[in-house]
């Protein structure tokens, strides 16, 4: 069960964006600059910068931080036709808030404890928490950089928008399926935006949840 729901998708999500073409487009180049510059303007430490950003070749909506050493970042040209300046700025320094937070590898220590404790319903709430905070703290932090928290929330709508009107499903269960995560991420989506439109400035307090959920975890293991 915890190979379905937590490791499968996740595998799969990662199979799609190494299979497809990988291309370097100028467009996401100059606003990944653009926003890497607002970060350290703003003294955020440049450490593990992502040396290149690419832009994959799928009609899927993907953006995504990738990579443990060497970070980059991937965006889709399914999202990227979609978004306007704005937009594809908030997304990139979304990305970007994930890396000085700790990136992958943080996020891959939480994966271990989570797999140590697959059958902890305890640990599944905590690790659920875990990665939701992480999204807010990220949104916090890119709202605090291009100061247009709009243009995420935008991008976010978009992101939904478009992930529920381009897939098609055969059979009732896989419809079933669908349909649940749809729901799910519906509430993920709103929750985000109304953080991003309610108090864009306030990092803090996702920060502080992220750290908790992640201790809880741990706390569990021992």
């Amino acid at each position: 069960l915890f190979f379905l729901q937590e490791v499968y998708p996740a595998v799969r999500a990662r199979r799609e964006r190494v299979t497809s073409l990988r291309i370097r487009d100028p467009v996401l180049t100059t606003a990944f600059d653009r926003i890497a510059q607002a970060y350290a303007d703003n003294g955020y430490v440049r450490w593990g910068r992502p040396s290149e950003v690419f832009r994959v070749d799928t009609d899927e909506t993907i953006a995504a931080l990738e990579g443990l050493v060497q970070p980059r970042i991937v965006v889709s040209r399914g999202l990227l036709s979609h978004l306007d300046p704005d937009e594809l700025d908030g997304v990139l320094a979304h990305e970007l808030a994930h890396l000085h937070r700790g990136g992958n590898l943080r996020l891959l220590g939480v994966w271990l404890l989570r797999s140590l404790q697959a059958f902890s319903p305890a640990a599944l709430i905590a690790f659920r928490a875990f990665l939701e905070t992480q999204e807010l703290a990220a949104d916090a932090l890119a709202a605090t950089i291009t100061q247009r928290p709009g243009s995420l929330a935008s991008a976010l709508l978009k992101v939904h928008a478009l992930a529920t009107s381009s897939k098609t499903t055969r059979g009732v269960l896989e419809t079933a399926r669908k349909r649940v995560l749809s729901r799910a991420e519906l509430a993920s989506t709103r929750l985000r935006i109304q953080h991003l439109i309610g108090a864009p400035s306030d990092i803090s307090r996702p920060r502080l949840w992220a750290f908790a959920s992640a201790l809880l975890l741990g706390g569990l293991l021992l």
